[in-house]
């Protein structure tokens, strides 16, 4: 893993110390996601929580191949089934239809959804269906998986309309009929299933491998509405990136857009739409400029993990922004390193270029430069490929021949993952 401390202490210092500490709605962190899911835990009753623990320790004991762990776990299921237990009849089918390594058994999976199908048991109705379409463990029957499909929906589980959607969209077991189709998602949204809108906007604008429905971007913002306005975080940045944009039938609403964008940065996990968000601050595209806010939710995209905030903080710092923050290469060329030992393009080629005529107390190393603008050249950089032309007077032969060999230093590190070398702020 490559380290961050260092690089992101001097930067959180050069805010606190420009502009006061800053507040902002963060993505959880790992130990809150444990209270929540410790809070969820405790609203579930008593059988259902022991099912819950029960599994937790089946999956991770065939996770980890610990066999004892795993029949143990078994014969705690199987007594919970044989008690009558829907749910832990329908956790085990699941286990037997989803797992991956050596313990998947169609056939088992049947019989322990029939089980938990016997007492209303909609999930297990809905993956009884999609066994009889795939043909698993059965013989292929695709009027059966709609009648099981159709015994899911009238008892209320959510993927019983999504599977009766494919269908008449697919054409499976009945004539293609889009209408007949959407309607089916529509009464899961009015039911109260708010995914169903988000996937109704899915599918109108084709996303995420949805082609089963004509595009229609109209439809899609209006079923993306309906979900944002239900508070469903999924459904927000598309709707952002709708209005961003435009589309037939949506006209361009860039500060209708920025406001989703912030929307959407309140929710967890949301590394990319604060680096969105970051860049509407800093331009002034639909809000005001405000270069204080962009620096705050680059950070927050940096911490998230987004691979282009990096390069926006060393960006922000190269130029300065505005009379808060004036430029620091050094700081600059920090988080230029950080992304381009980390495997990004953009970062190498502006390392090279920094390197090529030195900054701040570094002197120009041209080899080391001309280095890692060929090592961004080779990963499909064009800003590397125009340097490498428009600066071609600067490389001597013994630049281009000491470049060359330290080209072949930086490939390994990057090749072998040499956390030495990648974590030493002092090699590049």
């Amino acid at each position: 893993m490559l380290i961050k401390p260092n690089i992101f202490f001097r930067l959180f210092l050069l805010i606190v110390l420009s502009v006061g500490c800053f507040q902002s709605a963060v993505a959880l962190t790992n130990q809150e996601k444990k209270v929540v899911y410790l809070e969820n835990y405790k609203k579930m009753k008593s059988d259902d929580r022991l099912v819950e623990s029960t599994m937790r320790s089946v999956y991770q004991a065939a996770y980890i191949q610990d066999q004892l762990g795993w029949v143990a776990g078994l014969e705690k299921m199987n007594v919970l089934v044989m008690e009558g237990n829907s749910e832990a009849a329908f956790r085990l089918g699941r286990f037997y239809d989803f797992e991956k390594r050596k313990y998947k058994d169609y056939k088992k999976a049947m019989q322990l959804y029939q089980l938990a199908a016997a007492q209303d048991h909609g999930w297990a109705l809905n993956n009884i269906g999609l066994l009889y379409e795939n043909g698993r463990g059965v013989w292929k029957d695709h009027d059966k998986a709609l009648e099981y499909y159709r015994k899911a929906m009238h008892l209320d589980a959510y993927y019983g309309y999504v599977n009766m959607f494919r269908a008449y969209t697919l054409g499976i077991g009945v004539e293609i009929d889009q209408e007949q189709a959407a309607q089916f998602l529509l009464d899961a949204a009015y039911r109260g299933h708010v995914e169903a809108w988000f996937e109704l906007g899915l599918q109108y604008s084709n996303l995420n491998g949805r082609r089963n429905v004509k595009k229609d971007m109209e439809k899609a913002a209006f079923y993306y509405e309906q979900a944002v306005a239900l508070g469903y975080c999924p459904a927000v940045p598309n709707l952002a990136g709708i209005y961003e944009h435009g589309a037939e039938g949506v006209a361009v609403d860039l500060e209708r857009s920025t406001q989703l964008y912030i929307k959407a940065a309140q929710c967890p996990g949301r590394a990319a739409d604060h680096w969105k968000l970051g860049t509407r601050y800093r331009s002034g595209i639909g809000i005001r400029k405000n270069c204080t806010k962009a620096l705050e939710q680059f950070v927050l995209a940096f911490d998230g993990g987004e691979p282009r905030a990096p390069i926006d903080i060393g960006n922000f710092y190269y130029h300065g922004c505005g009379d808060e923050f004036m430029p620091d290469k050094q700081l600059a060329f920090d988080f230029f390193l950080w992304s381009a030992k980390s495997g990004y393009p953009l970062g190498q080629n502006n390392v090279g270029a920094m390197l090529k005529h030195g900054f701040a107390d570094v002197e120009a190393d041209r080899a080391k430069g001309y280095a890692w603008l060929k090592l961004a050249s080779g990963n499909g950089s064009e800003a590397a490929d125009r340097n490498l032309e428009k600066f071609s007077y600067l490389f001597d032969a013994v630049d281009i021949a000491q470049g060359l060999w330290h080209l072949q230093t930086l490939n390994k590190m990057l090749r072998e993952r040499d956390m030495e070398k990648i974590n030493d702020p002092e090699f590049y």
